[in-house]
Protein backbone atom coordinates (compact mmCIF):
# COMPACT_ATOMS: atom_id res chain seq x y z
CA UNK A 1 0.00 0.00 0.00
CA UNK A 2 2.98 2.33 0.90
CA UNK A 3 4.83 1.56 -2.32
CA UNK A 4 1.51 2.03 -4.37
CA UNK A 5 1.67 5.45 -2.22
CA UNK A 6 4.91 6.32 -3.59
CA UNK A 7 4.32 5.65 -6.96
CA UNK A 8 1.05 7.41 -7.21
CA UNK A 9 2.21 10.30 -4.84
CA UNK A 10 2.47 13.06 -8.19
CA UNK A 11 -1.18 12.12 -9.36
CA UNK A 12 -2.24 12.63 -5.45
CA UNK A 13 -0.38 16.13 -5.66
CA UNK A 14 -1.88 17.06 -9.04
CA UNK A 15 -5.71 15.96 -7.50
CA UNK A 16 -4.54 17.56 -4.85
CA UNK A 17 -4.42 20.78 -5.93
CA UNK A 18 -7.02 21.01 -8.61
CA UNK A 19 -10.01 22.97 -7.52
CA UNK A 20 -12.51 20.52 -9.67
CA UNK A 21 -11.04 17.05 -7.30
CA UNK A 22 -11.67 18.83 -3.83
CA UNK A 23 -13.92 18.71 -1.71
CA UNK A 24 -14.21 21.72 0.59
CA UNK A 25 -14.26 19.65 3.78
CA UNK A 26 -11.22 17.74 2.75
CA UNK A 27 -9.28 20.97 1.86
CA UNK A 28 -6.95 20.76 4.28
CA UNK A 29 -5.79 17.55 5.11
CA UNK A 30 -5.10 17.47 0.93
CA UNK A 31 -3.21 20.90 1.27
CA UNK A 32 -1.15 19.39 4.25
CA UNK A 33 0.20 16.65 2.05
CA UNK A 34 3.44 17.20 0.82
CA UNK A 35 7.00 16.12 0.28
CA UNK A 36 7.90 14.94 3.58
CA UNK A 37 5.27 12.49 3.80
CA UNK A 38 6.47 11.05 0.63
CA UNK A 39 9.75 10.89 2.21
CA UNK A 40 8.54 9.39 5.21
CA UNK A 41 6.61 7.01 2.75
CA UNK A 42 9.87 6.07 1.30
CA UNK A 43 11.50 5.27 4.05
CA UNK A 44 9.07 3.32 5.75
CA UNK A 45 8.85 1.37 2.96
CA UNK A 46 12.32 0.82 3.12
CA UNK A 47 12.46 -0.22 6.22
CA UNK A 48 9.87 -2.92 5.77
CA UNK A 49 10.84 -4.23 2.91
CA UNK A 50 12.97 -6.85 4.54
CA UNK A 51 10.40 -7.64 7.18
CA UNK A 52 7.66 -8.46 4.22
CA UNK A 53 10.69 -10.96 2.98
CA UNK A 54 10.89 -12.49 5.99
CA UNK A 55 7.56 -12.61 6.40
CA UNK A 56 6.89 -14.40 2.96
CA UNK A 57 10.08 -17.03 4.01
CA UNK A 58 8.24 -17.82 7.49
CA UNK A 59 5.33 -18.08 5.40
CA UNK A 60 6.24 -20.78 2.89
CA UNK A 61 4.75 -23.89 1.85
CA UNK A 62 6.94 -26.08 0.37
CA UNK A 63 9.82 -25.82 2.94
CA UNK A 64 10.27 -26.26 6.61
CA UNK A 65 10.69 -23.05 8.47
CA UNK A 66 11.20 -23.31 12.59
CA UNK A 67 15.01 -23.81 11.58
CA UNK A 68 14.51 -20.25 9.88
CA UNK A 69 13.08 -18.14 12.72
CA UNK A 70 16.33 -17.35 14.66
CA UNK A 71 18.23 -16.40 11.68
CA UNK A 72 15.55 -14.37 10.67
CA UNK A 73 15.17 -12.53 14.20
CA UNK A 74 18.78 -12.05 14.26
CA UNK A 75 18.73 -10.06 11.18
CA UNK A 76 15.82 -7.88 11.81
CA UNK A 77 17.56 -7.32 15.28
CA UNK A 78 20.31 -5.62 12.55
CA UNK A 79 18.13 -4.37 10.90
CA UNK A 80 16.16 -2.53 13.10
CA UNK A 81 19.19 -1.16 15.53
CA UNK A 82 18.87 2.21 15.67
CA UNK A 83 21.55 4.13 13.63
CA UNK A 84 23.32 7.72 14.34
CA UNK A 85 22.34 9.09 10.85
CA UNK A 86 18.03 7.86 11.31
CA UNK A 87 15.88 10.35 11.44
CA UNK A 88 13.14 10.78 14.37
CA UNK A 89 10.74 9.22 12.18
CA UNK A 90 13.05 6.10 10.81
CA UNK A 91 14.33 5.93 14.88
CA UNK A 92 10.58 5.84 16.26
CA UNK A 93 9.53 3.22 13.85
CA UNK A 94 12.35 0.45 14.31
CA UNK A 95 11.96 1.14 18.13
CA UNK A 96 8.71 0.46 17.89
CA UNK A 97 9.02 -2.39 15.52
CA UNK A 98 11.69 -4.07 18.11
CA UNK A 99 10.04 -3.65 20.53
CA UNK A 100 6.69 -5.59 19.59
CA UNK A 101 9.52 -8.30 17.90
CA UNK A 102 11.23 -8.72 20.87
CA UNK A 103 8.78 -9.95 23.15
CA UNK A 104 8.27 -12.90 20.34
CA UNK A 105 9.83 -16.54 21.10
CA UNK A 106 10.91 -15.51 24.61
CA UNK A 107 9.77 -18.79 26.69
CA UNK A 108 12.58 -21.37 28.12
CA UNK A 109 10.84 -23.77 25.96
CA UNK A 110 10.05 -22.63 22.85
CA UNK A 111 13.84 -20.85 22.62
CA UNK A 112 15.09 -24.19 23.07
CA UNK A 113 13.05 -25.83 20.27
CA UNK A 114 14.13 -23.30 17.93
CA UNK A 115 17.65 -23.23 18.99
CA UNK A 116 17.14 -27.20 18.13
CA UNK A 117 15.38 -27.03 14.75
CA UNK A 118 17.74 -23.97 13.93
CA UNK A 119 21.06 -25.96 14.28
CA UNK A 120 19.41 -29.55 12.62
CA UNK A 121 18.67 -27.08 9.65
CA UNK A 122 21.10 -27.59 7.01
CA UNK A 123 21.02 -24.08 5.81
CA UNK A 124 21.74 -22.69 9.46
CA UNK A 125 23.25 -25.76 11.31
CA UNK A 126 27.26 -24.06 10.81
CA UNK A 127 26.33 -20.76 11.88
CA UNK A 128 25.73 -21.93 15.52
CA UNK A 129 28.83 -23.79 17.37
CA UNK A 130 26.93 -23.57 20.49
CA UNK A 131 27.72 -26.92 22.44
CA UNK A 132 24.59 -26.88 24.75
CA UNK A 133 22.63 -26.83 21.49
CA UNK A 134 23.94 -29.73 20.21
CA UNK A 135 24.31 -31.70 23.62
CA UNK A 136 20.33 -31.05 24.19
CA UNK A 137 20.06 -32.55 20.36
CA UNK A 138 22.17 -35.82 21.06
CA UNK A 139 19.67 -35.99 24.88
CA UNK A 140 16.44 -35.93 23.09
CA UNK A 141 17.88 -38.73 20.14
CA UNK A 142 19.24 -41.11 22.65
CA UNK A 143 16.44 -40.79 24.74
CA UNK A 144 14.20 -41.10 21.46
CA UNK A 145 16.02 -44.13 20.69
CA UNK A 146 15.70 -45.64 24.59
CA UNK A 147 11.94 -45.17 24.15
CA UNK A 148 11.46 -46.88 20.93
CA UNK A 149 13.65 -49.66 22.08
CA UNK A 150 12.08 -50.51 25.34
CA UNK A 151 8.43 -51.40 23.91
CA UNK A 152 10.50 -53.82 21.23
CA UNK A 153 12.21 -55.74 23.61
CA UNK A 154 9.54 -55.93 25.85
CA UNK A 155 7.23 -57.23 22.93
CA UNK A 156 10.41 -59.80 21.86
CA UNK A 157 10.14 -61.10 25.72
CA UNK A 158 6.56 -61.85 25.56
CA UNK A 159 6.77 -63.57 22.20
CA UNK A 160 9.37 -65.54 23.72
CA UNK A 161 7.10 -66.56 26.55
CA UNK A 162 4.01 -67.16 24.13
CA UNK A 163 6.03 -69.46 22.04
CA UNK A 164 7.14 -71.42 24.91
CA UNK A 165 3.88 -71.88 26.41
CA UNK A 166 2.61 -72.85 22.72
CA UNK A 167 5.32 -75.47 22.83
CA UNK A 168 4.23 -76.99 26.39
CA UNK A 169 0.71 -77.07 25.50
CA UNK A 170 1.91 -78.84 21.80
CA UNK A 171 3.64 -81.68 24.00
CA UNK A 172 1.11 -81.51 26.70
CA UNK A 173 -1.00 -82.90 24.10
CA UNK A 174 0.98 -85.42 22.53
Amino acid sequence: MMERFCEQFPAIQAAAIDQRLRKPMEKEKLARMGNEDLRKAEEFVLLMRMHYTSTLAVSSEKSPTCGQILPILQKLCKHYTVQADDSAFVRSVKENIWNNLSKCYQDDDIQAFLEEDTVLDPRFKSKNDRDEIWDRVRASVVAAIEKVSEPRETQVHADEEDREEEDENYVSLL
